[in-house]
């Protein structure tokens, strides 16, 4: 095949483009940042570049609902507490053992025992070091 023949679908060029058809046409939330972030060199994740016009990159919407289709997850993927608990029907003292282990789980927010007995840093860079001070050098009063 001719890498030059007249394409059979109409290409989407830019990343503005991509984020409105992945949004209002295939309906699943899909932001120009998100697209942008995407399709960076470092991440790589996008859907795959068919083109480029210019700097701008050029994609082929059959390819580009491939890519979307191929992100969704199944439905048992995501956990909920109402999928594991019979949706909300069990009583709140009769959870389960993943809900028992859920509320021994240390909460990142609250610092360990270790961290809260030591004394903060101190901050700054090497003008706000001091020198160390020889005991014996030191006048008394």
């Amino acid at each position: 095949m001719d890498t030059h023949e007249q394409p059979t679908e109409k290409l989407l060029v830019g990343y503005r483009q991509l984020a409105n058809y992945v949004t209002h046409e295939l309906g699943c939330p899909y932001s120009y940042s998100t697209a942008l972030k995407y399709g960076s060199p470092a991440i790589n994740i996008g859907p795959p570049v068919e083109a480029y016009w210019g700097r701008l990159p050029a994609f082929r919407p059959s390819r580009v609902a491939a890519w979307a289709k191929a992100r969704l997850k199944p439905t048992g993927a995501i956990w909920s507490p109402a999928a594991t608990s019979g949706a909300g029907s069990a009583a709140p003292d009769d959870r389960g053992e993943s809900a028992s282990l859920l509320a021994r789980a240390p909460s990142p927010l609250t610092p360990s025992p270790a961290r809260r007995a030591t004394a903060p840093r101190p901050r700054g860079g090497p003008r706000t070091r001091t020198k160390p001070v020889n005991v014996a050098e030191v006048p008394t009063k």
